[in-house]
């Protein structure tokens, strides 16, 4: 049976390789500027260690927490262990919280993916008139407003989310 100690362990380990995955394809956006460079004297050196540390960042965050989750599991796990009877209002609210921030996070990306891909097609119908060629504007749109309705029922339902969840994981007396 796998405890709660156990998932946040799986999770944080797949963060690493979303975080190492990310740099690698954060990577692959600086390689034109490198390729096309004459001179390293046009790059000042503040701006070299910029760009170095902005990809260094999520393959050392995402190596340490592949590494070590273990660490980092116990320290977000902290106090109760999973099933125990002695888990605090705090820790309901917190958790409450942490969704309700999913939520908005979700809701930033989606209302910012919505207003570019409206702007891209625009540009794009503006540009080349009413000629269709295939575009992926449908299954785009289709993704951000799933997105939308996900971080809405993160903001607006936050504590049933909390009590289900607790429900899933065995708690006594949570209601739904």
């Amino acid at each position: 049976m796998i405890d709660y100690n156990s998932i946040v362990r799986l999770v944080l380990k797949l963060s690493g390789v979303g975080l190492v995955v990310y740099g690698g394809v954060s990577l692959s956006s600086y390689l034109p500027a490198l390729i096309h460079t004459d001179s390293w004297s046009e790059w000042p050196a503040l701006i070299i260690f910029a760009n170095l540390a902005a990809l260094a960042m999520p393959f050392l965050f995402g190596m340490f927490l592949w590494l070590f989750p273990a660490p980092v599991a116990n320290t977000i796990v902290r106090g109760a262990a999973a099933g125990s009877q002695s888990e605090t209002l705090l820790s309901h609210e917190l958790e409450r919280i942490g969704i309700a921030l999913l939520g908005l996070y979700l809701f930033y990306r989606a209302v910012s993916d919505l207003i570019y891909q409206l702007m891209i097609h625009r540009a794009k119908v503006a540009a080349l008139g009413n000629v269709r060629a295939p575009d992926d504007f449908p299954a785009l749109m289709t993704a951000t407003v799933i997105e939308l309705v996900l971080a809405l029922i993160f903001l607006l339902q936050a504590k049933g989310l909390v009590n289900l969840f607790r429900k899933v994981r065995g708690y006594p007396g949570s209601a739904l």
